[in-house]
Formats: structure tokens, C-alpha cells, sequence
């Protein structure tokens, strides 16, 4: 390509070597295909992940390359709060309070041999009596 040279003489260029605006804003992004994502692999490194397959979700890997994941993979570890769930294997009890008033968070629960705890609102429990006669 020739380029202007404004009130010099122009000069000779490749193509690979022209931009067009700042050099560090993509204004169109050509290589990929349907439902690739494309992503920073290092400073004005562009590379583009492939589609994922039906329900899965996204994995950030820190500064690895991102990543699709199957949702039955993922885990939150202990969760202080679960608005839904479709399936749960257990739940993790804490130490049981001392008096009514002990700090808790609303839904965490307790037991012990006399009671099972449920925290009901910030600090505030509740308890119910086990049942002595059994079965």
C-alpha cells in the first residue's frame, strides 16, 4: 500500500503493519467463528475459545485460558445461603449456641445431643427439643 505522507513523500507499507485508530481498541475482531468468545491471553494477544456444548458455563482460570465447564463439575464448597437447589447431598452443622442470642446468620442451623438449632434472623436462635421417645 502507499500511504501519504501529508506534505512529505509518500512511502511504501504491508497491510499487517496498518491500523486503524488506536492500536489498542478492536473495533472488529475477523478469525473466529459462530459462538467462538474471544479473550486476552497476553497484552494485544487476542485468541478466541471454541463454542461450549449445550448448559455449560463459563470458568474464569485465572490468567490460564478460560474455560467451559459441565455444571454438575462445579462445587461452592460450604454456602452460607442457597436460594434453590435441585439436589443436596448434606449439610454442615456448626458448633451449637450458648444462648439464644449467639452470633448466627439466618438459615444456619446446630444441633447437639438435647436440641437441633435453627438461626431464624441476624443473632437470634430458636430450638427444638429432640424427641425422647424414639421411634
Amino acid at each position: 500500500f502507499l500511504l501519504s505522507g501529508g506534505t512529505g513523500a509518500p512511502t511504501w507499507s504491508t497491510p499487517s503493519s496498518l491500523s486503524v485508530g488506536s492500536a489498542t481498541t478492536a473495533t472488529h475482531l475477523s478469525g473466529g467463528s459462530a459462538g467462538q468468545l474471544p479473550y486476552q491471553s497476553a497484552s494485544d494477544t487476542t485468541n478466541m475459545l471454541g463454542a461450549g456444548t449445550a448448559g455449560q458455563v463459563l470458568q474464569s482460570n485465572g490468567t490460564a485460558a478460560p474455560s467451559w465447564t459441565s455444571q454438575s463439575a462445579l462445587s461452592v464448597g460450604n454456602a452460607s445461603t442457597a436460594d434453590s437447589a435441585t439436589t443436596a447431598s448434606r449439610v454442615t452443622f456448626q458448633g451449637a449456641p450458648t444462648t439464644s442470642g449467639d452470633t448466627c446468620t439466618t438459615g444456619q442451623v446446630a444441633q447437639d445431643a438435647t436440641y437441633f438449632y435453627v438461626c431464624i434472623g441476624t443473632n437470634s436462635w430458636k430450638r427444638i427439643l429432640w424427641d425422647t421417645m424414639g421411634w
